[in-house]
């Protein structure tokens, strides 16, 4: 038998849901939920640091946030620990970066962050720079992710 914990946020709900999922049965079992901004579209874990967590507030009518949580031995989270603006609206990206930043896209706002953190990985410093993505003649900028690869930050366009 294999168990493991499932984190899941959602577009429509503020909060993060920890789920044990055991695959001899095939059943998930709610291990608790923990409260976030709204909105909590994207999650995901920092690159070297699994007991770190990140995930955005993606609000269409304002800037949304990035929040950080401790991921703790029995798959609940604690937290949010540190919560920053993301600069943008419809943030629907954040992604830790092997640099100890976390790069965040805002989808609705043709804009993206690469946001420092402090001392640790779980407090972010406010000094980010706004990188704004000018739309194509005739279209939208919509930036909907990041991958780092090396020293690259690889941010798709759509």
């Amino acid at each position: 038998m294999v168990n493991f914990t499932i984190l899941a946020g959602g577009l429509t709900s503020s909060f993060i849901v920890s789920y044990l999922f055991n695959s001899d049965a095939g059943s998930l079992t709610v291990l608790g939920q923990t409260s976030t901004g709204p909105n909590s579209s994207w999650i995901s874990s920092h690159p070297t640091n699994k007991t770190v967590l990140y995930a955005v507030n993606e609000i269409e009518t304002g800037p949304g946030a990035l929040q950080s949580f401790i991921i703790n031995s029995n798959g609940s989270l604690t937290g949010p620990v540190d919560t920053v603006s993301s600069g943008g609206v419809g943030s629907a990206f954040a992604g830790g970066l092997s640099t100890g930043q976390v790069a965040i896209a805002n989808y609705a706002g043709g804009n993206a962050e690469v946001i420092p953190t402090t001392s640790d990985p779980l407090h972010f410093a406010r000094n980010a720079t706004l990188i704004t993505f000018p739309p194509p003649e005739g279209g939208v900028s919509h930036p909907h992710m990041s991958l780092q690869y090396g020293n690259e930050l690889f941010i798709p366009i759509w």
